[in-house]
């Protein structure tokens, strides 16, 4: 999409009906006339966090726009373009986990840019979970764990931004020096952004408020919040996974989980171990929060259960290694130690005859 259709495309966006535009740029995808560019998405995502230039609506109709073009487009036989900076999800990440700016009371606050950066969070880590499917899909038989470069989230974390370019040639010539340009930092800071934002939607929600005249109103408004950072805060669980496969400093990036993880109210820990689906990270972190330690034990059992559960999906799919070895072992006496537990849950009496069997 050229740059001249682009800047059509957000003037329209301006005038009273942005339906039009919206309605358009749907079309045109549609019938393969233009694909999505990188101008076209950082204009949009400008957009999407404009107070002054959209109706909130509008910025959700952006959102659900972007994501159907995306995928009009990676049904395709193009070339897929894909958000091409860091910096918004980065900065968006850091204003939704209430690092960003404040009100005058110096407080975070859940209000309109609050839910417009919300889209922005969701509509990057989408982008960047499809790619990632697709990469693992055509390259890890071929070249193993090295796939994870070819991803473009992976290009984006690199720390001198030459990865940056749309060009198959130099995000070939950067895969080339990736493991000294891999930017830790910046993973770190967004895990740590992460888990923030958990404890922002799940933990500090419970303060009690003084009821106010519209106390229905401000329930149902408070509700419909509460479930937009649900949402994000899954989305949020599959980016750590996605950063967790890019950093060559994973000892580290459990140490930032695990700091996370302290701060968060132990219901809320619960609720992490449940939506985690990486079976490396299950295990990995699982260990980490039991203890390093054969005869580490903790009152926590969720943290037994997402070993097992882990362990039971490395099994079923052996070709999913392990990178960090100093868990393992560990993590096979935690495996241990869960058969003996009393049974939580349905779930724990399954994962417990599963290991039973595994034993035979």
């Amino acid at each position: 999409m050229n740059a001249s259709l682009v800047f059509d495309m957000v003037t329209s966006l301006s005038t009273n009906d942005p339906g039009v535009a919206i309605a358009t740029l749907r079309s045109i995808v549609v019938l393969g006339k233009e694909y999505p560019s990188d101008l076209l998405y950082a204009e949009l995502i400008d957009r999407i966090q404009s107070h002054d230039a959209i109706a909130y609506s509008d910025a959700v109709a952006i959102y659900a726009a972007l994501v159907f073009v995306f995928d009009k487009a990676a049904s395709c036989s193009c070339d897929l373009t894909f958000p091409n900076q860091w910096e918004p999800l980065g900065t968006a990440l850091q204003e939704v986990s209430g690092n960003g700016q404040v009100g005058e009371d110096g407080l975070p606050k859940k209000d309109e840019s609050w839910r417009r950066n919300l889209l922005v969070v969701q509509f990057f880590i989408y982008c960047f979970q499809q790619d990632l499917h697709a990469c693992r899909s055509r390259y890890e038989r071929l070249e193993g764990k090295a796939w994870v470069q070819r991803t473009r989230l992976f290009a984006l974390l690199q720390s001198d931004g030459a990865s940056t370019s749309s060009s198959a040639k130099a995000r070939a010539k950067s895969r080339a020096k990736a493991n000294k340009m891999r930017n830790n930092n910046l993973i770190f800071q967004a895990i740590g952004w992460a888990l923030q934002l958990w404890k922002r939607v799940y933990d500090e929600g419970d303060k009690p408020k003084k009821k106010s005249a519209n106390a229905g109103e401000d329930g149902g408004a408070t509700l419909f919040l509460q479930r937009e950072g649900e949402q994000t805060c899954l989305a949020a669980v599959r980016l750590i996974e996605m950063l967790y496969l890019c950093t060559d400093q994973q000892v580290n990036a459990l140490q930032r989980i695990q700091v996370g993880l302290a701060e968060l109210a132990q219901p809320t820990r619960v609720k992490f171990s449940q939506t985690l689906q990486s079976p490396a990270l299950r295990t990995q972190l699982a260990t980490t929060m039991i203890g390093l330690s054969n005869k580490s034990r903790s009152k926590e059992t969720e943290w037994y259960e997402c070993n097992a559960l882990g362990r039971v999906q490395l099994a079923m799919n052996p070709d999913t290694t392990s990178d960090v070895a100093h868990t393992d072992g560990y993590s096979w006496s935690h495996f241990d130690s869960f058969t003996n537990l009393k049974p939580q849950s349905n779930l724990t009496k399954l994962l417990q005859e599963i290991s039973r069997m595994q034993h035979h």
